[in-house]
Parts: structure tokens; sequence; C-alpha cells
């Protein structure tokens, strides 16, 4: 009698995801390369989550297809000079399920405007292979007092900038349904009280004749998102700038949501001499606060932003090695 051959043997690894915060600070991950990356754990999946943040252009290359959800803004405006309005936010782009294949793509972020009536930049993500383009266009400007006439109302753009000297705000372009944006609020019927600019989440607030405290536009609220592991704004709008007919101390217009700038003070233009409107916050594409009577200039905007998360391997992957 002869003995059977034994079978083949076989080795068996598990493979575990790493560890939240394992990933590499910058540029690296198994999936992606591309901007600044880290994880975090989800309690609830009990996986990790990849992010990826642009605060800056550059590129992301897909070594592996994942579905990802994306948040993408555009540029803030800058708020006005010289009894400002408030600029508007970038416009703001969310989806939970885009899919990205492998491949390179193209990642542009939208400068905040600046200082002084200066429109936001285009936030864009295009794939080399022409699958995926997306473009979260910039912020519209503040309306200005001084210059010509046409600098009065406000600008189109994502979200629009505050209208200025009895003008209208600018319109939130394009409006279609995938950018989501407001448009900036209107200048008081009569006097010089300027209207905030459009945010994400709301209109800016129009000026209002008199010389209350509530006369001064404030900038929309932006909208809030847990894309990176913890509730953020984005993409607020900036607070008008001090008139002169809202002469009440310390009065100004307020930035949206606590991320668009606030305008200029009566103090800062009276006592302290700071003559600017605070600017919004770089990262979110909010939009600046507008400068105050005679000599003060808009804050410039914050640029904008791309953020892209995935889930990690599940836990417990088999590789069976013969």
């Amino acid at each position: 009698l002869h003995s059977a051959d034994g079978a083949d043997g076989v080795v068996i690894l598990l493979v575990a995801p790493p560890s939240a915060g394992e990933e590499p600070a910058d540029r690296e991950s198994p999936w992606a390369i591309g901007g600044t990356v880290s994880t975090w754990r989800d309690p609830e999946l009990k996986r990790n989550w990849v992010v990826h943040e642009f605060r800056g252009s550059g590129e992301l290359v897909v070594k592996r297809g994942f579905d990802a959800e994306l948040l993408l803004v555009g540029g803030g405006g800058s708020g006005g000079t010289a009894s400002g309005a408030g600029g508007g936010a970038g416009g703001l782009i969310h989806t939970n399920g885009i899919h990205l294949s492998g491949g390179i793509y193209d990642v542009t972020i939208g400068a905040g405007g600046i200082a002084d009536g200066g429109d936001g930049g285009a936030s864009t993500l295009v794939a080399r292979g022409g699958s995926v383009s997306l473009s979260a266009p910039g912020g519209g400007a503040g309306g200005c007092y001084g210059g010509g006439s046409a600098r009065y109302a406000g600008h189109p753009g994502g979200s629009g900038g505050g209208g200025a000297v009895q003008k209208a705000g600018g319109a939130a372009v394009p409006d279609d349904g995938v950018v989501i944006g407001h448009a900036g609020g209107n200048a008081a019927p009569s006097g010089y009280n300027p209207g905030g600019g459009g945010g994400a989440g709301s209109a800016g607030t129009d000026g209002k004749a008199g010389s209350t405290t509530d006369c001064l536009g404030n900038g929309g609220d932006g909208l809030a998102f847990d894309i990176t592991g913890e509730s953020r704004f984005y993409a607020a709008g900036g607070g008008a700038g001090w008139s002169g007919s809202a002469n009440v101390r310390g009065c100004h217009g307020i930035g949206g949501s606590g991320i668009g700038g606030d305008g200029e003070t009566s103090l800062q233009s009276q006592v302290y001499r700071r003559p600017w409107g605070h600017p919004g916050r770089d990262g979110t594409g909010s939009g600046g606060g507008g400068g105050g009577q005679k000599t003060g200039v808009g804050g410039k905007g914050g640029c904008g932003v791309l953020i892209l998360r995935y889930l990690a391997d599940p836990p417990g992957t088999m590789i069976l090695v013969k």
C-alpha cells in the first residue's frame, strides 16, 4: 500500500486596516495621493474614513477606484470699500456618491477675492480622462461706495455680494441645483447702509434706513458638514461695513456662521483707524467684510477648499497565499 500525497498547504493572513490617524500627514495613502491626508474612526461603522483636503491647487492621483463624499467650495468674494457691502461666499457643491476611478485629477482651489472689490476664484476638480468635471464658482464682491456707479451693486457669483448705496445685491450664479449659493442683501432704499454677502445657507440680509445697530446687513449663513470627522461651517457671507448713516458706537455687519468676515466698525474708523473689514476664513470660501466710511477697505475673501472622504478597506480582509 502506498500512502496518498498530502494536500497543498495554505497560509491565511488577516489584514487589519490602519488605526485612525495612522495615515501619513501629507500626500500619501494606499488608495490615493494628494492634498493633506488624515483618517478618523467611525464608531458606528467600525471602519476608518480616509480624508484628502486641498487648500491649494495640485493633483489627486487615484490608485484604486472608490466611491467618495465630496465637498468643493469656491473662493469667497471680498468686501467693498468705503461704506462697503459684505462679500459673497464661494459656490458650494456637496455629494455623497461620486465615483472616482483610477487616474489623475487636476485640482484648482479658488483664491479669495483681493481686498477692496475682488471676486473669488473658482475651485475645480477635473479628470484628465474626462469622466469628472466639477466647478464651484467664486463668490461675488460686495458693492462699493466710491468709483463709478457700476461698483455700487453687489457682484454676482457662487453667492452674491451685498449691494451698496441703494443698489441691489448680486445674484447667485449659476442657479442650477448643483452649486449651492444665495444672493447678497440689498442696500437700504435711502441713505448709505449696505447689505451683507450671501452664503450657502441663506441670503445676506438687507441694509435698512436709519441709525440703529441692526441697520447694516449681516452675512448669510454657511452650511455645516462633518466630512472631516467634526462638524464645521463652510461658505458664509461677509458683513457690511460701517456707513456713517448707522452712526452707533461699534456698529457693523456681522459675518455669517463665525467664518464670514465682519464689517469694519465705527470704532475702527473713528478711533483706531483700522482701515479694513475682516477677512473671510481661509479654507471655507467665505466672504470678506465691508470697509467703513470714507477710507475703509473691504476684507479679502477666504480661499476655497476640496475635501474628499472614502471608507478604507473593510476590517478582517483575508488574503490567501498558496
